[in-house]
């Protein structure tokens, strides 16, 4: 299954980049089964004042970044990391059949779930996400590092371009320390836009 790969991706992204938080899958970000329509490019949104935009060509998406949050690109996926390394968003995009036919709260609750890297995983709330520039749907829930105990609170928010990719944003931060740029994510997610993988058309 697609999570299971997810899950992978992330433990990988724990373990490469030494995060707080962590990154999401997108090696299949070109696989899929079925005949899907022309992906064309969604302009990228405003950003927000000293913001700016990125595009991940390998993944198909842009994003806004906050002022000095760090980019961490891993090919098909991207962690942006705040700049008291409390809090870390990673984002990449799924265009296999399960990632476009699942119902979203479905796929955003089971992929959380299934995430490796992390214990104790006590689900918190599942449910649409908006507004948002696609239908989203969100999942949240508490959990610890594998690999050093914190304690996290994990926010998954899946967003569907119909019949073209899903894009998964995960933000996980410390929950013993009170991060303001914890307020930051939900514009992050919003700002996000689908794109052409590079060299697919």
């Amino acid at each position: 299954m697609q999570t299971a790969k997810i899950s992978i991706a992330i433990a990988t992204a724990i373990a490469v980049l030494g995060l707080s938080a962590c990154g999401d899958d997108g090696g299949d970000a070109g696989s899929t089964t079925t005949a899907r329509p022309a992906e064309t490019t969604d302009p990228p949104a405003k950003p927000p004042r000293r913001w700016h935009k990125y595009i991940n060509p390998t993944a198909g998406f842009s994003i806004s970044v906050p002022p000095a949050w760090k980019i961490l690109p891993n090919g098909a996926i991207t962690v942006l990391r705040s700049p008291d390394k409390v809090v870390a968003v990673s984002a990449t995009a799924d265009r296999t059949d399960e990632a476009l036919d699942t119902p979203l709260e479905e796929y955003a609750a089971t992929t959380l779930a299934n995430l490796k890297g992390f214990t104790e995983l006590k689900p918190t709330g599942n449910r649409a996400y908006a507004p948002a520039a696609y239908p989203a749907a969100i999942a949240t829930a508490d959990g610890r590092l594998e690999s050093s105990g914190v304690p996290q609170r994990l926010t998954l928010v899946v967003l569907r371009r119909e019949g073209i990719a899903a894009y998964a944003v995960l933000a996980t931060h410390n929950a013993k320390i009170r991060s303001p740029f914890v307020e930051q994510v939900d514009a992050i997610i919003h700002s996000l836009r689908g794109r052409p993988v590079e060299g697919s058309g």
